[in-house]
């Protein structure tokens, strides 16, 4: 009798032993998805940092920004601009503005990725308070990504009741 209730209890560890999740995870998506995070960062932080080098770094040289219109108010005029038109992007000292990166969701797909980036911004005007969003496109460029086009989700300006 004692035999036949070791004997399920056996089976029931080797099974259970032998289960286990396998991450079969291809090693060049995560050096990707490490690269890409690391120039979104960057470029966030040289935003931050007012250091002009470290953002223009993680940019492509043909980068555009995509203002995106208040409700309410005219399409702006051409749809895309050069990333220099962003405002506080001029590399001028940037005393008093603070970014700090809350989140990445990224998707990446061969040579391109895109990514939203919750922030917040601290400047003179803006406590900081909620979150901003910009949608990112990222475009691989030999071995390196580079930022392709920056869409300004969500802006400054306070909601009105």
């Amino acid at each position: 009798m004692g035999l036949q209730r070791w004997v399920p209890l056996l089976l029931i560890a080797v099974a259970g032993s032998a289960c286990h999740i396998e991450d079969r995870t291809p090693a060049g998506s995560r050096r990707d998805d490490i690269a890409i995070r690391g120039v979104i960062l960057d470029f966030y932080r040289g935003r931050s940092d007012g250091d002009t080098a470290r953002y223009r770094s993680a940019l492509w040289k043909s980068a555009t920004w995509g203002p995106v219109a208040r409700p309410g108010t005219a399409t702006p005029e051409p749809l895309f601009l050069p990333i220099d038109s962003l405002p506080g992007y001029s590399g001028a000292s940037s005393s008093g503005h603070d970014v700090q990166v809350l989140r990445i969701d990224l998707r990446q797909e061969r040579d391109v990725a895109a990514a939203w980036v919750s922030y917040t911004e601290h400047t003179a005007t803006n406590p900081g308070e909620g979150a901003l969003v910009d949608h990112v496109l990222l475009k691989r460029i030999g071995t390196d990504w580079r930022i392709a086009n920056l869409s300004t989700i969500s802006d400054l300006e306070a909601p009105t009741p």
